[in-house]
């Protein structure tokens, strides 16, 4: 029993020493710059956001004034310049949006790409140590066999995570521990440079504020719509009714006596649920359902 729980351990060890190699990647200074310039790319492309709703605003009042201006008798050169210049802000700012948002999926990228670099030099000097650990065991085995006059050889049971039948668990020499955990850690870098990035997910919110901050609070390291589209597309489901409603629900649910709190459940508000997929609302899988 006790070579099976040796043998336990040493696995287990393995398995500690390869998720703390992999954890410690998040701290490697190329990591860390990788994810700064996808924040930042996040940031820069929810400050285009902003002025686009601001934009867009100044459009809707342009617009509503313009004829009355013109009636006024205002220079309508001036009044068409003035349409011509907001819309021109909004193009630019579409723009950038959409600039922002490609540069940040390629910096996404750029991000495991840095973690499977930074994973190959763990790997490489763990085998390297693996190497002259067992050029050691080699030396040793070579004086045990001259001492008792017959061959000596390490034996090893690999583990499948099962005891067998007699319970006898050998552990593995450390070298090919060694080097199973480099080959592990390799494999960890394969995984993080091919890994691809997220454009899809799914928010289920009650109004249309509330799905806006969710928008803003999904990680940067995920693509989701542009806040812009999910505005626009909200708004064009979510009605003053099921604005009415959702409040009426939120300040009226605590403290009602139980019959009027049965009727209260049977009138739970509507909620926004949008979907996304390479980035864009999935429409055939977004609306409004109830709560």
């Amino acid at each position: 029993m006790t070579t099976a729980i040796a043998g336990i351990r040493a696995l287990a060890a393995e398995t500690k020493r390869v998720g703390d190699a992999t954890a410690a990647v998040g701290t490697n200074a190329a990591v860390e710059a990788a994810r700064a310039e996808v924040n930042r790319l996040h940031d820069v492309e929810l400050q285009w956001s902003d002025r686009l709703a601001a934009a867009k605003v100044k459009l809707a009042e342009a617009e509503a004034t313009a004829g009355g201006d013109a009636l006024a008798g205002a220079d309508v050169s001036k009044l068409g310049g003035r349409l011509a210049n907001v819309k021109g802000e909004i193009a630019t700012c579409e723009a950038a949006i959409s600039e922002a948002r490609q540069r940040r999926r390629a910096a996404i990228s750029a991000v495991y790409a840095a973690e499977g670099a930074a994973l190959r030099p763990l790997a490489e000097h763990l085998r390297t140590e693996a190497q002259e650990h067992g050029k050691r065991a080699e030396q040793l085995l070579g004086a045990l066999q001259a001492h008792e006059e017959c061959a000596y050889a390490p034996v090893a049971v690999m583990m499948a995570g099962v005891l067998p039948a007699d319970g006898k668990v050998l552990p593995l020499p450390k070298s090919a521990r060694m080097f199973s955990e480099a080959e592990a850690l390799d494999a960890s870098a394969r995984q993080r440079e091919g890994q691809a990035v997220q454009v899809a997910g799914q928010l289920v919110a009650v109004g249309i504020d509330e799905l806006l901050a969710q928008v803003r609070a999904v990680d940067a390291m995920i693509i989701g719509p542009a806040l812009a589209s999910v505005e626009d597309w909200a708004r064009a489901r979510w009605t003053p009714r099921h604005e009415t409603r959702a409040r009426q629900h939120a300040q009226t649910g605590e403290g009602l006596p139980a019959w009027e709190k049965v009727h209260h459940e049977a009138n739970r508000p509507a909620v926004l649920t949008m979907c996304w997929r390479d980035g864009a609302i999935d429409e055939g899988a977004s609306g409004v359902s109830k709560l």
